[in-house]
């Protein structure tokens, strides 16, 4: 493959741009979190977390780099904690004051500082964490696709449940 496009916008503002330009449009080579970013964010198999302009502006560089590149579990445990504080970064609302890495900090910020309501909180760290582990998954899945000799990761330890043949999120 010479040359790789990426579809932007929607009804009459589609738009189609290299995703060489898109990289170098940024301060990091975004190419080496797209995967991530894609998954953690939104994608076909996770929910849809943030903004695509707060997902790149949010420094993905330096919480995503080994994202679903790990050996062991202390190593996980680090890249999952990572991609919270990522993504509370990439949900926070740039007025709020309070610094917070975790959704639960978030949530109380929210809820007692900008006085939001319930309805307009972001989920909790528990449930954040079972998007986390399956974008996580979805990541390693894409970026090993290729590779034979790649360690097949268990859905089931990854924020799925199977039914009757077929994975669900739990």
């Amino acid at each position: 493959m010479l040359k790789l496009w990426m579809k932007l916008g929607s009804g009459h503002t589609t738009r189609f741009t290299l995703m060489d330009t898109l990289a170098t449009a940024h301060e990091f080579d975004v190419r080496r979190v797209l995967s991530a970013i894609h998954h953690l964010t939104g994608s076909d198999y996770t929910s849809n977390v943030g903004t695509k302009y707060a997902e790149l502006v949010s420094k993905p560089e330096h919480y995503l780099k080994n994202f679903s590149l790990v050996s062991t579990e202390e190593d996980m445990d680090n890249s999952l904690r990572a991609a919270e504080e990522y993504l509370v970064k990439v949900v926070r609302s740039a007025s709020m004051n309070v610094e917070s890495k975790t959704f639960d900090q978030l949530r109380f910020a929210m809820y007692h500082f900008n006085n939001s309501g319930i309805h307009d909180l972001p989920p909790t760290s528990a449930s954040i964490r079972l998007h986390i582990q399956r974008a996580f998954y979805n990541t390693n899945l894409q970026l090993n696709c290729l590779n034979a000799l790649s360690k097949q990761l268990n859905p089931l330890l990854f924020g799925y449940y199977e039914e009757n043949g077929c994975l669900f999120p739990k």
